[in-house]
């Protein structure tokens, strides 16, 4: 039968395909009678093969056990019969025999020109289904790369499962393989090809992905869209069982896990590890993964490479990652194990990479750290302008949470706003103005206004900037894309004292714990603020006082210059007097010593006065001395002696025995319980068991019950 006439009775306008060409050499012959097994019986398309066969072996003996009749196939007239046809209906199968004088069939030029050559010519085209089955050498790798730029299809048999592996691996090797296919299902897969199914994965193919991948998770939904033949894991029907096994572990796993397979490192991950992929799934399903981590390989790749050269597993914490999430390239945070995979002999054929996320934690903790420094920094402050100082000092040393920072001090009567501070931008630049109008609506300015309330009762959330370049061009390495503004309260809440504008980090989103971040920022700063304010009204109240004690201290200084002058004066007289006192008559004699003793005490007071107020001025406490308390005593009631006496009164003093020595600033006292005696006076002094020493004054008499008296002193 000429090939010519084979495809003319089998073209068909209807199919996808016109015939099916298999090449095979040596082991052939089973992998043939296997393939043909696995055929449907209602199988539309001729199957051409062209084969190698010992010399002088007759076709069909050699296939008798294939369910075909034996046909030979017509060549050119010219040159030896070399090939048969078994036909049946529209199905046949064609096989070459080397001719008797080609006893060296398996060289390759010549197994290339006869299995090749003389039938591309006729059979080559875009309609055909090429296939290459087991066979020694690289038979059949010219032919299968020109049917494949030809435009048809061609299916190799896996080299793991061919007796000879050469002609397989040969194939492979052009780069014009469409599947790798077991034997046991190149029959069902050839099958799917002539239906021309515009999948790129065949049935076979896709129960192979979903004895591996499961039928549930999102990963195993897109694993069955990606070509695996055309990634370093090959056909899915050839992956060993090691592989399949590792893969349904990997998306069973609660925890972001995958799969880096072979010296390639090919990836294969589950539904928790897709959120760090962000927009490159289902992409980097089977690429490898030096490719989809090019960003990041340069840190995690010489631990991947070290884990599957050497074996060993490695572990890490807080390993920061840029990651895609929600169109947000978010930094995230993450503790990871990287752990050899290996086969049964223990060789390592992968990595396994399970992470743990711990972005929420490391952010809280650097947010918290911030709020804490802020906190420590303005509680120093003594005055506002300090406080915001401080403030601008602490907002500046995290630059990862708080790209920039300025603070804006309100005037309500004024209807502006004046920069306080400014954290990693220069004060008073485009976009850190002195001074903003508030009520102006002046696009190249913050609009301040937004977070402003009407009234005392209202307050404003804060509000979110989307593009900051809208307001003002940011320039420097300071690149923020978004900020948002904060009122900062008054404590307690009523008066807004200022508006915080806020640069947002690129790598955080402004999610609910952001937005809580800002409003404790503020309230941290309007505590600061109000705290500073009070340390000012205190200084000014303490300043106050201080000048108050001043003015006393200086005008009772003035005072006791003033008494001590006419005291003197009037003393120096009574001195003299006293001096003669034998020549004066007796009442008057003792009169005279009552006014020395008073005029006397009354200088000392004197003199005590402006010494307190030195000593107050100079910052000096009043020294204490030892005293004898029986004598101090005895010496204040004798100054009155006179006075009562002349009034009709006794005064009578009763000091207990054995009185020991006490500190005593002051001379006068007691002296005033005296003064307020009418009739009879009775003065007492007694020790007590605790050391304290009482003296009581008491008056006898018709106004006994108007002044009793007690006097007690340490």
């Amino acid at each position: 039968m000429d090939p010519a006439e084979l495809l003319r009775d089998t073209e068909s306008a209807d199919a996808a395909f016109d015939i099916v060409v298999i090449g095979a050499s040596a082991g052939g012959v089973p992998a043939l009678r296997e393939l043909v097994d696995g055929l449907p019986a209602d199988f539309p398309l001729p199957v051409v093969a062209m084969m190698h066969l010992p010399v002088g072996a007759q076709i069909e003996i050699a296939l008798q056990r294939l369910p075909l009749p034996v046909q030979r196939l017509a060549t050119d007239p010219s040159r030896p019969a070399r090939y048969c046809c078994v036909r049946r209906t529209r199905m046949s199968s064609c096989f070459r025999t080397a001719p008797a004088s080609c006893r060296r069939y398996w060289t390759t030029s010549d197994r290339d020109r006869s299995i090749v050559c003389s039938f591309r010519r006729r059979i080559v085209s875009a309609r055909a289904i090429g296939v290459i089955l087991s066979g020694m050498n690289n038979d059949g790798s010219i032919g299968a790369r020109e049917l494949r730029e030809a435009g048809g299809r061609l299916l190799v048999q896996a080299p793991d499962d061919a007796e000879h592996a050469d002609m397989p691996i040969a194939a492979i090797a052009t780069g014009a393989v469409d599947l790798v296919v077991p034997i046991a299902s190149l029959g069902e897969v050839i099958a799917e090809f002539a239906q021309g199914s515009p999948r790129p994965n065949a049935l076979t193919e896709l129960r192979a992905i979903e004895a591996a991948f499961g039928a549930v998770a999102d990963v195993a939904l897109a694993a069955r869209d990606v070509d695996w033949q055309r990634t370093p894991l090959g056909s899915a029907l050839t992956w060993p069982e090691r592989l399949k096994l590792m893969i349904r572990e990997t998306l069973d796993s609660a925890h972001p896990s995958a799969i880096w397979w072979g010296p390639q490192l090919t990836e294969i991950y589950n539904d928790a590890w897709r959120p760090f992929l962000g927009p490159k799934h289902p992409g980097a399903l089977g690429k490898p993964a030096r490719q989809t981590w090019e960003n990041e390989w340069g840190r995690i790749g010489p631990l991947v490479e070290s884990v599957f050269h050497d074996g060993e597993a490695i572990a890490g914490e807080e390993l920061p990652l840029l990651v895609i999430r929600n169109d947000v390239l978010e930094q995230a945070f993450i503790s990871f194990s990287y752990t050899p995979l290996r086969d049964i002999a223990g060789k390592v054929l992968g990595v396994r990479c399970t992470i743990w996320e711990t972005t929420r934690t490391i952010v809280a903790q650097r947010r918290m750290r911030l709020l804490q420094t802020l906190s420590t920094c303005m509680a120093r402050a003594l005055t506002r302008h300090e406080a915001c100082t401080l403030a601008a000092d602490a907002l500046a040393t995290d630059p990862s949470e708080v790209p920039f920072a300025l603070l804006y001090l309100i005037d309500a009567q004024r209807r502006q706003a004046t920069l306080a501070c400014a954290a990693r931008l220069d004060a008073g630049s485009d976009a850190a103005p002195r001074v903003v109008h508030i009520d102006r609506d002046i696009a190249e300015t913050w609009p301040l206004a937004k977070v402003l309330p009407d009234s005392p009762s209202e307050t404003c959330p804060p509000f979110l900037i989307e593009s900051i370049q809208r307001y003002l061009p940011l320039r420097g390495n300071v690149q923020p894309e978004r900020a948002v503004l904060a009122a900062v309260q008054a404590v307690p809440p009523g008066v807004t004292q200022g508006v915080l504008v806020l640069g947002l980090s690129r790598h955080r989103p402004f999610d609910e714990a952001y937005l809580r971040f800002v409003e404790a920022l503020s309230r941290q700063l309007a505590s600061g603020l109000g705290d500073a304010r009070s340390k000012e009204l205190e200084r000014e109240r303490l300043d106050q006082l201080t000048t108050l004690d001043r003015a006393k201290t200086d005008f009772f200084s003035n005072v006791s210059h003033e008494f001590r002058t006419p005291l003197t004066l009037l003393l120096v007289p009574l001195e003299e007097l006293a001096r003669g006192h034998d020549a004066l008559p007796e009442p008057i004699g003792r009169q005279l010593d009552v006014a020395v003793r008073n005029a006397r005490r009354l200088l000392r007071l004197v003199n005590n006065l402006l010494d307190f107020s030195q000593m107050e001025m100079r910052g000096r406490q009043a020294p204490i001395a030892p005293a004898d308390i029986a004598v101090l005593t005895a010496d204040i009631a004798s100054a009155f002696r006179s006075a009562i006496e002349s009034a009709g009164m006794e005064l009578r003093v009763e000091i207990g025995p054995d009185l020991p020595l006490v500190p005593v600033n002051n001379v006068h006292v007691g002296t005033n319980r005296l003064e307020s005696a009418v009739e009879r006076v009775q003065v007492h002094l007694r020790r007590h068991d605790h050391g304290k020493h009482q003296g009581a004054a008491s008056a006898c008499g018709t106004h006994r019950q108007r002044y009793g008296h007690r006097h007690s002193a340490r």
